[in-house]
């Protein structure tokens, strides 16, 4: 019942197959790379802005996949090919097929900021007592999330899905993908803007997730947003609702901020939790991820232990040490609403050294690009730094005019890093934050080459 087969492409798909061996009905895993596929695994020859999946069908096969699918423009001849009209959409409507078979909890995230750090809580928390697939990385797209789906096997007890979106829709048809029964809305934010135009339209996407879901499902209503406060389901579902120092279903009391930047919180007037993440906004999103866990039938303890012990995930806000500086990598994603948060961390660690900004662009934020960033490096200044160091052409553009401040431009990741490794001292603190294009990422591993990481 639960495997993937040949009989599930015939549940509303169109397909011709040709050429498959006598035999060959199941098969163990979906791969759209043909360099890593697996032998008994099926390759999917998808089709992007700069390849095209059907040129890769004939090394896939050599490599061991057991057959490939293609679309009706593929030149078949002697090869195993499962063919349909559109193979994203074979894609995706074979994950819904599968999801089908699977009478579990499917928990939906999405939102503007922190859906992936809220996901990752809780899965730690989760996995303490069941078996979870979770999506991994950044697939929480169009491609990302049917794959992930086809990845549930026998002994998944959980699934939990981030859903991403950068257009009008995309959440739509990702939830139709998965049919969640228990969805939840980090927030809505500046996110996306070149797409979106303005936060009501990013409203009205994040929340399609919420429409689409059917009357015995669940919500998890963030009340410490202004957007989703005002949230009225659609089809009566259940919602639970969560908030700092709000009347709410589940409620959290923050009660301090420690020298390492990470808050301390109380869940429900009684049991506290010490985060090991830095940044007040990780104790909305832990706040988040124990809603979730509560109405999941887990006890406050053992969301404590969980989310006591949740490190950083990889480029959000991981705190590093090399030789004595601290280091918040947080290069993985940029918006306005993050880099603010993230800048307000800074603000609340206190540091023995210097503290150092070093802030990239952000990018698909529309007409008002600039002056978001210029918003930015005026909140950066206002924490009084030692300095603030920029790099991309939007900063570049927006710092034009600021007189106040230590600001200082650099054309690249190395010359920034040259820069750093030169004046940096032990006891100091680097805050690096930018878009995932302008991977930042890059100027810590060029410091970590002449300096031991702890």
């Amino acid at each position: 019942m639960y495997e993937l087969s040949l009989d599930d492409f015939k549940k509303n798909i169109r397909v011709n197959f040709k050429n498959i061996p006598k035999g060959v009905n199941r098969f163990s895993a979906v791969s759209i790379d043909s360099r890593t596929i697996n032998k008994g695994e099926v390759f999917w020859a998808i089709k992007g802005e700069n390849f095209d999946g059907n040129q890769f069908v004939q090394q896939a096969i050599d490599t061991g996949a057991l057959f490939a699918v293609v679309d009706n423009k593929f030149k078949v001849g002697n090869l195993p090919v499962v063919v349909v009209s559109d193979t994203l959409d074979a894609l995706q409507k074979l994950a819904n097929v599968h999801r089908n078979k699977f009478n579990i909890p499917i928990i939906a995230v999405t939102g503007s900021n922190g859906k992936t750090t809220i996901k990752e809580m809780i899965a730690h928390i989760l996995q303490s007592g069941k078996r979870v697939l979770k999506t991994e990385g950044n697939l929480n797209n169009h491609i990302g999330c049917p794959l992930t789906v086809l990845k549930l096997k026998r002994e998944h007890q959980v699934l939990i899905v981030e859903l991403g979106s950068n257009h009008p829709g995309e959440i739509s048809v990702l939830t139709k993908i998965s049919e969640p029964t228990h969805a939840l809305i980090s927030n809505i934010g500046e996110a996306h803007l070149e797409f979106f135009k303005n936060k009501e339209a990013v409203f009205k996407e994040k929340t399609s997730l919420f429409d689409s879901m059917n009357p015995k499902t669940r919500l998890y209503v963030n009340m410490n947003d202004l957007f989703l406060k005002k949230y009225q389901p659609v089809n009566q579902q259940k919602t639970i609702s969560y908030a700092f120092n709000g009347t709410t279903d589940i409620k959290g009391d923050c009660l301090k901020v420690g020298s390492n930047g990470c808050a301390d919180f109380r869940l429900n007037g009684k049991t506290v939790i010490q985060l090991q993440v830095p940044g007040i906004h990780n104790a909305y999103n832990a706040l988040a991820a124990a809603a979730v866990a509560l109405d999941l039938g887990y006890r406050e303890d053992e969301i404590k232990q969980a989310l006591d012990s949740y490190q950083a995930y990889d480029k959000r806000m991981q705190i590093m040490n090399i030789d004595g500086i601290t280091m918040i990598n947080d290069c993985y994603n940029a918006s306005p609403d993050s880099m603010k948060a993230a800048i307000n961390t800074v603000r609340h660690i206190p540091v023995k050294g210097a503290a150092y900004l070093v802030l990239g662009d952000m990018f698909e934020l529309g007409e008002e690009t600039v002056e978001f960033h210029k918003e930015i490096i005026r909140e950066a200044i206002g924490i009084n730094p030692q300095a603030v160091f920029l790099l991309g052409e939007i900063m570049k553009k927006a710092a034009e005019g600021f007189t106040e401040g230590n600001i200082r431009y650099f054309p690249g990741n190395e010359k920034a890093a040259i820069y750093l490794k030169k004046i940096l001292q032990p006891e100091d603190l680097v805050l690096i934050k930018g878009s995932r294009g302008m991977k930042m990422e890059e100027i810590i591993e060029l410091i970590k080459k002449v300096k031991n990481v702890s």
